[in-house]
């Protein structure tokens, strides 16, 4: 897992009060580790308060920078790896922030790789071996801190609006590209929200919409015309791959 992250560098750094957490280009992640403060930064597009004894995963493909200025000397640890998290797991997409569930044998991973890193002539494989498994005991033991939760919720709220708008008849997407996020960003909170993806309730949705257009004096063409399938093959394969059942047997029951 992880084979495609590589560790960078590591360092231990102070912001003092009233300084930014300093910006970083898209291309290389970070792992932030604070012992002490607050930093409140942003990854691309979203925001993230981070307090004494939370991590932070930011991913590589987008710019890391401080949006608010410290109101006291803030310490932390931060490794620099190159390569992308949410490629190697999507669940990271959803939580971004962690408590560990054992700081102590956390800090003893972070206290190995500055071991290592301390070397002339570093063990590199050996070094990405435990940055891979700092990030994986964050995804399987950390403690997932969620402040925008009330926001993820609007965010869900105002998406089943849209698909309910459009009767089902549009693509996860679509969808993403409305709401000025990634389809898998998306999907990821949908399914945290509602144990289900984006494309199963897109699906669910069309299916709704579908069957009342069956139930009415439509017929099956003019039905899968209006809930946008190009034939009336595809409607009726999409149908009994929803329903278990074929058309004509939904329509003789109903």
């Amino acid at each position: 897992m992880y084979d495609g992250i590589h560790f960078l560098s590591y360092g231990k750094g102070c912001i003092h009060a009233g300084m930014l957490y300093p910006s970083r280009k898209a291309g290389r992640g970070e792992i932030l580790y604070l012992h002490s403060g607050s930093l409140d930064i942003c990854e691309g597009y979203r925001e993230y308060r981070l307090k004494a004894g939370q991590v932070l995963l930011l991913d590589g493909q987008n710019r890391h920078y401080g949006f608010r200025e410290c109101s006291e000397d803030t310490f932390f640890t931060r490794i620099v790896f190159e390569g992308s998290i949410s490629d190697a797991d999507i669940a990271v997409l959803a939580h971004k922030v962690f408590i560990p569930a054992h700081p102590e044998r956390f800090e003893q991973l972070l206290s190995l790789i500055l071991e290592y890193y301390s070397l002339p002539e570093y063990p590199a494989e050996s070094v990405d071996s435990i940055l891979r498994l700092i990030i994986t005991v964050l995804q399987v033991d950390g403690l997932p801190v969620d402040d925008d939760s009330n926001e993820k919720l609007k965010l869900c709220s105002a998406i089943c609006d849209y698909v309910h708008e459009k009767k089902g008849v549009c693509k996860s997407a679509e969808v993403a590209e409305h709401f000025g996020y990634t389809a898998k960003y998306l999907s990821v909170v949908f399914c945290a929200r509602y144990a289900r993806g984006l494309k199963s309730y897109i699906d669910a949705v069309r299916l709704s919409y579908l069957k009342l257009s069956l139930a009415s004096d439509m017929t099956a063409a003019e039905a899968a015309k209006i809930a946008g399938f190009e034939s009336l093959k595809s409607m009726q394969d999409f149908f009994r791959y929803n329903t278990g059942m074929t058309v004509n047997e939904w329509m003789t029951e109903h």
